[in-house]
């Protein structure tokens, strides 16, 4: 593939200064999963009847210090807790990157990967879509993370899940 177009490709993703050493935990493989991904909209955002606004995945880097988890409380379809990425910026603002409120996720072994996947790295990428913006805080849900020893993957962590409800059965 042309480099070219992968530097294009790497400015049109990033929303944060693109000289960040967080991001070079990213290969072009990275991107051109992102490329190929985006094709069609990650979420579909309800703005009034019938009008829809589409929000795609695209990565976040940060240095590892810059990150927390945490457990968030929803009540959605019923109380559940969701695991969370939380950046406070500079400007007083917070990111809050989330897992689907949907499905229903094994919260501790999760929280417990990500703390020793992050513990393990300097950097940390996210890869996510844009849900809501408030005043002090944005939120994204998480389709995958890079560690700096792996990745980690919504999409895969649901097929887990999906084979130990199997294997209970």
């Amino acid at each position: 593939m042309n480099k070219y177009f992968l530097l294009l490709l790497f400015f049109s993703t990033t929303s944060f200064s693109v000289r960040d050493e967080s991001y070079s935990l990213l290969s072009s493989d990275d991107f051109q999963m992102a490329e190929l991904e985006n094709e069609s909209p990650a979420i579909r955002i309800p703005i009034k009847t019938n009008q829809w606004i589409n929000s795609y995945n695209k990565w976040f880097c940060f240095s590892r210090n810059e990150v927390s988890i945490e457990t968030i409380e929803v009540d959605y379809n019923g109380p559940k807790q969701i695991p969370a990425l939380s950046i406070s910026l500079d400007n007083h603002k917070n990111l809050m990157f989330e897992l689907d409120h949907d499905e229903s996720w094994n919260t501790p072994d999760i929280i417990n990967s990500w703390e020793s996947s992050l513990d393990a790295s300097k950097n940390v990428c996210i890869y996510a879509a844009f849900m809501q913006d408030f005043e002090n805080e944005s939120t994204f849900y998480i389709e995958k993370i890079k560690f700096e020893n792996q990745y980690w993957s919504r999409s895969q962590t649901i097929e887990e899940l999906a084979n130990d409800d199997l294997m209970e059965d």
